[in-house]
C-alpha cells in the first residue's frame, strides 16, 4: 500500500507506519471475499470493477478499485476507494418494499387496473386487466397506454379523463366509456382515476 486516506481507517486498522505493506496483511472491518481476486484482474485487465460491501458496524460502501496509472502512463498499482452508500441502499431498499407492497394490493383488485406514470406509461397491470383484455404483461407493461394493443386506448374520452386528472389532480368516479376492443369487442366500461403522490398515496 502506497498511501490510505485517513477516514480508510474506518474499513481498516491502519497506521501511517503500514504504507508499503501488503493489504493482505491488514485485519478488515468489512465482509468482502473478492476484494484480492479483484484488484488481480484490475491489474491482468486494465479494467474497473465495483462492488457493494458491507462493514462490521453495518454500514454499506460502494468499492470502487481502478488502475493507478503515473503520469508517464506507468500502471503502478490500484486504486481502491470505498463511498458510503448506507442512506442510499436504505432509501432504495424502501422504494422497492413499498412497491412491492403496492403491487400486492393491485394483484387483490377484482376489477381491471393500471398504474402509470405521469407519462401515461404502464408501470403495473393487475390479472384482471390482463384477463379481460387478452393481453400479456410483456406487451403491457413500461408500454404507453395510447400505443397498447395497437391504439385501441387512443380514446379521445380517455384522454380528456387522464388529462384532468394529471393537470387539476382531479378525481374522476363512473366515467363511462364505450369503446371496440381488439380481441373482445365492443365494452362499456365505468373508469376511475386519481393522481397518486410518490409514496403511492392519493
Amino acid at each position: 500500500m502506497s498511501w490510505f486516506a485517513p477516514a480508510t481507517k474506518e474499513l481498516f486498522d491502519l497506521v501511517a507506519t503500514d504504507i508499503g505493506r501488503p493489504i493482505a496483511h491488514f485485519a478488515r472491518k468489512f465482509s468482502d471475499e473478492n476484494l484480492l481476486s479483484d484488484a488481480e484482474t484490475v491489474l491482468r485487465k486494465l479494467t474497473t470493477i465495483e462492488a457493494e460491501v458491507r462493514s462490521d458496524a453495518g454500514r454499506w460502501y460502494l468499492r470502487r478499485m481502478l488502475p493507478y496509472r503515473t503520469r508517464d502512463n506507468h500502471i503502478a498499482g490500484v486504486v481502491v476507494t470505498f463511498t458510503d452508500i448506507t442512506d442510499r441502499r436504505a432509501a432504495a431498499q424502501a422504494v422497492n418494499a413499498a412497491r412491492t407492497y403496492a403491487e400486492a394490493i393491485v394483484s387483490t383488485v377484482r376489477q381491471p387496473l393500471l398504474v402509470l406514470d405521469a407519462a401515461l406509461r404502464i408501470q403495473s397491470a393487475n390479472p384482471a386487466f390482463y384477463e379481460l383484455f387478452k393481453v400479456s404483461a410483456k406487451e403491457t407493461e413500461r408500454s404507453l397506454l395510447y400505443d397498447l394493443g395497437n391504439g385501441q386506448w387512443d380514446i379521445p374520452a380517455l384522454r380528456t379523463l387522464l388529462d384532468k386528472v394529471l393537470s387539476n389532480s382531479q378525481d374522476v368516479a363512473d366515467y363511462e366509456v364505450e369503446h371496440e376492443f381488439r380481441n373482445i369487442g365492443r365494452r362499456c366500461m365505468l373508469l376511475n382515476a386519481r393522481k397518486l403522490d410518490r409514496g403511492g398515496r392519493a
